[in-house]
């Protein structure tokens, strides 16, 4: 989705996007028409009555204290917390696209999300408001409760668009006002692209977890300690860092500042695992290189290399990953074809320069030719992480 709206700015274009709330969506999912669509799909008779037997004849009941309700058989919805419930609602919704004209439908679980680009604002928002009544039809047809007054609306444009101008669009019988912050799948997103309230959200959250882990320091060992650290603290940071880190692939490459920022928590969490003070002035670098744990800059290079290796294989990003082949049909043969090299799409707004397309096509060309080419991810995976920590900072 970010390199779409990122593409879009790049080209002085307009992104609009509706992010549509749905209310106990596995909950909604009917078992007559999952399994109609299963059979559409081609799964055989012996499959659709075994997933058609996993959905029926289930009961539930509630318990308040001692008193008890009547038992009741569940007539439509996939259990909570099942996990095949999130396999079957994609295979559920996974013909949304038919009834869209316009709009990039993208989707994870039950988070949906509809994005037009155009040139115009207006041509833009009027093919945003007909795929918006497609996509409540849908929803309709399909027993799925779509809350429009809860759908969202954010514009990504080039630099400069005010948000004054209060841009608004109709979604069935409610009139969405524009954002200018809104929360997609755990990452704080601003019309200017800008990671800046993402970061500040991150580090007030790692600032609480380390509090946490200082405390608790003191009353487990040091080995338990570690794993802990890497849970509460070391996760959070590698999330996302394929959409905001900037990656440094050398110490005269000037520094991002948010990876500098999430940098010296990092260090936080170092000093506390191995009881160190600031004012002991030991020299970080060597304290990870000692104790095998990878900066925030080499962990944001695996991040985007592994994403990339990922969309090249398993067709994981299909739009992000066109961008970077339509800039790779070169007029003639050249010996960087011929060794997997790829070529950095061209930007031209500063804020785009950063997108995923650019960085990923720079972190490849840089890797040695025998870890592009290794055959299985896990040896990908393992030959990149001892690569980074001997060449990257």
């Amino acid at each position: 989705m970010h390199s779409t709206w990122s593409n879009a700015a790049d080209k002085k274009q307009f992104a609009g996007v509706l992010a549509f709330d749905l209310s106990s969506a596995f909950d909604c999912i009917d078992i007559e028409i999952i399994c109609n669509k299963l059979k559409i799909y081609g799964f055989d008779t012996i499959s659709i009555n075994w997933i058609k037997s996993y959905l029926t004849e289930r009961s539930q009941f509630v318990q308040i204290g001692g008193e008890v309700s009547t038992t009741l058989i569940v007539v439509i919805g996939s259990p909570q917390g099942s996990v095949i419930s999130p396999v079957q609602f994609i295979i559920y919704i996974s013909d949304i696209d038919d009834w869209t004209v316009h709009s990039i439908m993208n989707g994870f679980a039950d988070d949906y999300t509809a994005t037009v680009v155009d040139e115009s604002l207006e041509s833009m928002k009027a093919k945003l408001e007909i795929d918006s009544t497609n996509i409540l039809t849908f929803m309709a047809t399909n027993l799925l409760i779509a809350n429009s007054s809860k759908t969202t609306f954010m514009i990504f444009s080039k630099s400069g668009r005010k948000l004054e101008q209060g841009q608004t669009i109709q979604v069935g019988s409610s009139k969405i006002k524009e954002l200018d912050e809104q929360k997609l799948l755990g990452m704080y997103i601003t019309p200017d692209l800008k990671w800046t309230t993402h970061i500040s959200h991150l580090v007030e959250k790692l600032r609480h977890r380390l509090y946490l882990l200082r405390h608790i320091s003191y009353l487990i060992p040091r080995s338990a300690l570690k794993l802990v650290a890497d849970g509460i603290v070391t996760t959070h940071i590698q999330y996302g860092l394929s959409l905001f880190g900037r990656f440094k692939l050398s110490k005269t490459d000037p520094s991002c500042k948010e990876i500098s920022i999430l940098q010296v928590l990092h260090n936080q969490m170092v000093r506390i695992i191995y009881q160190l003070n600031i004012k002991d002035k030991v020299n970080m670098k060597t304290v990870r290189a000692n104790n095998n744990i990878p900066s925030v800059n080499q962990l944001t290079g695996q991040a985007i290399a592994m994403e990339l290796r990922k969309a090249q294989l398993h067709d994981t990003l299909p739009l992000a990953y066109d961008l970077i082949l339509k800039n790779n049909v070169p007029d003639h043969r050249t010996r960087s074809c011929s060794q997997g090299l790829l070529r950095p799409p061209r930007h031209r707004l500063h804020s785009t320069s950063s997108s995923f397309p650019s960085q990923a096509s720079s972190i490849w060309n840089k890797l040695p030719e025998y870890i592009r080419i290794s055959t299985t991810d896990a040896s990908f995976k393992k030959h990149l992480r001892k690569w980074l920590r001997s060449n990257i900072p």
